[in-house]
């Protein structure tokens, strides 16, 4: 993947719980990471880190998607997984030049 490449894609935060369990057929995918990092490339998606949680979350897919029709693939290729995931921009990428920013709703500057 060249640089250019990199720099068009989409950085997502993906949460995952466990589904309740329905009858016997409930499969759940390996949260091991070279089962992921093959099952995100099979979608052509970058995983960058599986972070494992304690709470709510049992752990945090970290991954890089160019839209998020790529994503939904891979959400739905977690079975036996709830997931909720974010999207975010990195602002370090940008230059340091203010003007390159997104425009943001949390803005205080006036």
């Amino acid at each position: 993947m060249n640089l250019d490449a990199k720099k068009a894609m989409n950085t997502y935060a993906v949460m995952l719980r466990p589904m309740i369990k329905r009858g016997k057929r409930a499969e759940y995918v390996s949260l091991e990471a070279n089962a992921l990092r093959h099952l995100a490339a099979s979608i052509d998606i970058e995983l960058l880190d599986v972070l494992t949680c304690r709470g709510i979350f049992d752990a945090v897919l970290l991954c890089r998607a160019r839209d998020n029709r790529a994503l939904s693939h891979l959400l739905d290729a977690l079975q036996g997984w709830q997931t909720e995931a974010l999207m975010g921009t990195s602002h370090t990428r940008y230059e340091r030049d203010a003007s390159s920013f997104p425009d943001s709703k949390f803005d205080t500057a006036y």
